[in-house]
């Protein structure tokens, strides 16, 4: 049996094709679109470094055209964290904390995101030149 004769013995009517083509072509849609913004990262992100809640750098992404690394230094001079910096994305490379939970978080592309390193009060996360970000509330 077709699938035609099948939709049909369903009770399938013409509305009824149309609004299932609509709801598939909205799909499609959406999903190219999801897809084109996780491979080409939104312009105007900030990566903002903090620690002990203090700001201590702002690197504007959009700006890189190739690979750079940064180290900060906390507390007494014996704790760093290394971020690696690339055109549109960063990360933290290295950083001498037991757990490297900052470094096994790995690439930050878009705003909302966010690397933190406890021991060190560590904490790497992007939001837009704006200031905005799809978050609603970072809870600390």
């Amino acid at each position: 049996m077709s699938s035609i004769k099948l939709l049909s013995a369903l009770g399938l009517r013409r509305g009824d094709w149309i609004v299932l083509a609509v709801l598939g072509l909205g799909i499609v849609f959406s999903s190219i679109y999801s897809l084109s913004l996780l491979f080409d990262p939104p312009q105007g992100v900030v990566a903002i470094v903090e620690i002990n809640r203090e700001q201590i750098d702002r690197i504007y992404l959009h700006q890189f055209t190739d690979s750079q690394e940064r180290t900060y230094w906390s507390g007494d001079g014996t704790q760093f964290n290394t971020i690696q910096v690339e055109p549109g994305r960063i990360r933290v490379l290295a950083a001498n904390c037991p757990e490297q939970v900052d470094v096994r978080t790995g690439w930050l592309t878009h705003p909302g995101q966010v690397a933190i390193c406890l021991p060190h009060r560590f904490v790497l996360r992007l939001t837009t030149v704006s200031g905005e970000s799809d978050i609603d509330t970072l809870v600390r």
